[in-house]
């Protein structure tokens, strides 16, 4: 969701300050939630001012393409029994590029190599638990 221009946050705090109505009609008036005039004006109580703060932006893929075949084939290569938490060491090493557990993951899934499950359908837990499954392409060995 794109924040309120800085021009209608400074209108909408304008006419709280003129005293034009309560809050929620100053809400109504100006198409807003109750809600973001509150916020409005905590933001301007504590920080002085009425700016949208910064929107955070879009998740950055820390392994390009290239890198993510070598972690696909290490992963084929121990026949799927590297941990999440084995992998970084893996690209540590091998890529000389650190990498968070949370990323692996990411690309584990982009790869679709999705985490092992046990016989009921569960994820596998125990010493199981964070290892990733083995592709249908692989599943005939």
């Amino acid at each position: 969701m794109k924040a309120y221009s800085l021009d209608l946050r400074k209108r909408v705090g304008a006419a709280i300050d003129r005293q034009v109505g309560t809050q929620q009609e100053v809400a109504r008036r100006f198409g807003v939630r109750g809600t973001f005039i509150k916020k409005l004006l905590r933001q301007r109580r504590e920080t002085g001012s009425l700016a949208p703060k910064p929107q955070g932006g879009g998740q950055v893929a820390k392994l390009e393409a290239a890198q993510q075949e070598k972690v696909r084939a290490y992963i084929l290569r121990t026949r799927n029994e590297a941990t999440v938490d084995e992998v970084p060491a893996y690209v540590v090493t091998t890529l000389r590029q650190e990498v968070s557990r949370a990323t692996v993951g990411r690309v584990l899934q982009s790869l679709d190599l999705p985490r092992k499950k046990n016989a009921s359908g569960q994820r596998a837990g125990g010493r199981q638990a964070g290892r990733v499954s083995r592709p249908a392409d692989f599943a005939g060995e």
